[in-house]
């Protein structure tokens, strides 16, 4: 647009040149038609003169009786009156020549003048011509980089988000499998602990029997040297030690479901942490988009703030280069364009920022923090509120005091969530895992040191160093 409205200038410019020198045509042209009706005027007044001198004259030389001698004067008053005429043309003549070439002289430098002018003119044009289409091709190339890198940009936010979901995905799906899998091998620990149990009962009901054949069959070989206090006494001995051994089974299914309840709960702790962490990391990813973000759209202020003075500097010399002018504003136009593209891309990043921050404050809200770091982390969440909220407030306005205040609340909110970070250190996987661990070192501890009066000793079916292999380490729950 701007370059044709510098064609449409140079253009009214030669068609000025062009009226001014056909203008000058034409008043040379009119002088020179003045001069030859004047000159057509005084040989007209000159011929009347004579005329009338011719008329006097013979006038007088009417009166003379001779006819001879009137017919020698009248060839006289003739031959004068001729050359008179004869002279007054020639010198009017010579003077009209002289005048026509003076003005035909001047005209025709006029005219090279004016053609070269119009050269030297439509050479500057087409120089202008040259410079502004090369600065046009110049911007439009920056003007293409510029789109290159924001489509960059939301390929490479797109990819972020993209890599942000897929590892979500991956870890939810790593924490169903691990929780699948605590819950196959407490079924397998329980089924192993009922089939020991149920093996013990039956190893239990055996040795009653082989004892109670052994007690009859002692009975009646040793009958004579033992008595019925003696029998009664061992048969009720063994009764208290099988009922000993049956509340010892109930008791232990009882704190196997009570471990079993705190597991569960455990689980739901951890996942909570889990869901609280990845909330943070979605606070921290979007947070970096609005920071970088809130970097671009302080350097096209700052560009903005450029063009701006230039254009003014620019101005109160425009009238010797108005193409610069045009170029500066072109500048100008381009650069505010960026800013508000910037500034539109800005403002849903930072509602983005608040909608992920009210998703932190709800993971938050489920789990259970001790009290002194609950009350530093609901001040830090407070603070980094009011600066999404005023940084958002900030960004709608823009004004140099505004950028400086983007600065600061960019710098306040990176601390606050260096100290969330800090402050957010999580365990509840490590102390299930001691808790499971422990739990079964007590149960085995138990299963291998209870012996039954009377039976071998029960073997342990159990490997701790493989179950404990099994289970997910802490550096993969902190992260």
């Amino acid at each position: 647009m701007n370059r044709n409205s510098n064609i449409s200038l140079e253009r009214a410019e030669l068609q000025r040149m062009e009226e001014a020198v056909r203008k000058g045509h034409y008043e040379i042209r009119a002088k020179i038609q003045a001069m030859q009706e004047e000159e057509d005027e005084r040989l007209q007044k000159a011929h009347n003169e004579a005329i009338r001198k011719l008329r006097e004259e013979s006038e007088g030389v009417l009166r003379e009786h001779d006819a001879e001698k009137r017919q020698r004067a009248m060839q006289m008053m003739r031959e004068r009156y001729e050359g008179y005429l004869n002279e007054e043309r020639v010198k009017h003549r010579g003077q009209f020549y002289k005048m026509r070439e003076l003005y035909e002289r001047q005209l025709d430098e006029i005219n090279r003048l004016t053609q070269r002018q119009v050269a030297l003119y439509s050479e500057q044009i087409e120089r202008m011509r040259k410079e502004m289409e090369q600065e046009m091709r110049q911007k439009e190339q920056e003007m293409r980089q510029k789109e290159q890198e924001m489509r960059q940009m939301e390929q490479m936010q797109q990819e972020m988000r993209k890599n942000a979901e897929r590892d979500a995905e991956k870890h939810r799906c790593e924490m169903q499998t691990m929780k699948k899998e605590h819950e196959t091998k407490l079924d397998e620990i329980n089924r192993r602990t009922q089939m020991q149990a149920d093996l013990h009962k039956e190893q239990m009901e055996r040795t009653q029997q082989e004892m109670r054949k052994n007690a009859e069959r002692d009975a009646e070989k040793h009958r004579w040297e033992m008595d019925a206090a003696s029998y009664e006494a061992r048969m009720a001995k063994m009764q208290r030690n099988a009922q000993a051994f049956v509340r010892q089974q109930v008791a232990n299914m009882q704190n196997r479901q009570i471990d079993l309840a705190e597991l569960r709960a455990g689980f739901s702790i951890m996942q909570g942490e889990h869901n609280m962490q990845q909330a943070l990391l979605l606070l921290h990813i979007i947070a970096n988009y609005c920071f970088e973000f809130a970097n671009k759209f302080q350097e096209s202020y700052n560009t903005v703030a450029e063009k701006k003075k230039a254009v003014e500097n620019v101005g109160t010399l425009a009238f010797l280069n108005p193409f610069r002018s045009n170029s500066e504003k072109t500048e100008l136009n381009g650069a505010e364009v960026a800013h508000k593209t910037i500034k539109d891309l800005l403002i849903p990043a930072l509602h983005k920022l608040m909608t992920a921050f009210t998703s932190f404050s709800a993971a938050i809200g489920s789990i259970k923090l001790k009290d002194e770091i609950g009350g530093q982390v609901t001040t830090v969440i407070n603070n980094f509120e009011t600066h999404i909220r005023d940084l958002t407030d900030e960004v709608s306005k823009t004004s140099n005091m505004q950028i400086e205040s983007v600065t600061k609340h960019e710098i306040k909110m990176r601390s606050l969530l260096d100290e969330l970070f800090d402050k957010l250190k999580l365990n509840a996987n490590d102390k299930l895992e001691a808790k499971f661990i422990e739990k079964q070192e007590e149960l085995l501890l138990k299963m291998q040191t209870y012996i039954v009066p009377g039976s071998p000793r029960i073997e342990s079916t159990f490997e701790l160093s493989s179950m404990r292999n099994t289970l997910p380490s802490a550096s993969i729950s902190k992260e």
